[in-house]
């Protein structure tokens, strides 16, 4: 019922944990850019002068890149 239960509690440090998880991905992704093995894979980018609306083109689904395949965004998703 109130904000120090245990529910609480328990939500906020799942959460805190799969974000930390996000960001250990994120950071896989700037920091390994290494060629995808698939040789047919061709990235989508529409902002290449705009890294913010492209990150965001990214996780609408809009765009694709070919250089997160090491730490893919269903294993984080799994993770948890």
């Amino acid at each position: 019922p109130g904000p120090l239960s245990l529910r609480w509690t328990i939500a906020r440090r799942w959460l805190t944990i799969w974000g930390m998880v996000w960001f250990t991905r994120s950071l896989t992704i700037i920091v390994t850019p290494l060629p995808n093995p698939d040789r047919s894979c061709e990235p989508i980018i529409t902002w290449p002068n705009n890294i913010f609306m492209e990150a965001l083109w990214i996780m609408l689904g809009q765009d694709l890149t070919c250089q997160d395949v090491m730490f893919s965004g269903h294993t984080v998703a799994l993770t948890l």
